[in-house]
């Protein structure tokens, strides 16, 4: 996947989440990738692998670890740090 598939995967994906009907994302998301099969797949995997992401944050936040300190936001919200400064904060 190109830089700018990647991109518009993401600008697509994002106002995705905050819907929280499935079945109003999926509309969404159908109408968003204007009936291109590889750009739709490609979006159903990066909210495939958003919420396993979401789900991790979630399960190690369990023992309170991730605090106000590291996670500012919501872990949604979070998510798109991921590598930059959430992570860093985390592992330092």
């Amino acid at each position: 996947m190109s830089n700018d598939q990647t991109k518009s995967v993401e600008d697509i994906c994002f106002p995705a989440l905050k819907i929280n009907s499935s079945d109003e994302r999926k509309v969404f998301l159908d109408r968003a990738c204007r009936g291109d099969a590889g750009l739709r797949l490609a979006a159903d995997e990066w909210m495939v692998r958003h919420a396993a992401a979401d789900k991790f944050f979630q399960e190690i936040d369990l023992a309170g670890l991730l605090t106000e300190e590291f996670l500012p936001h919501s872990s949604k919200e979070a998510l798109g740090n991921v590598g930059g400064v959430v992570l860093d904060k985390v592992l330092s």
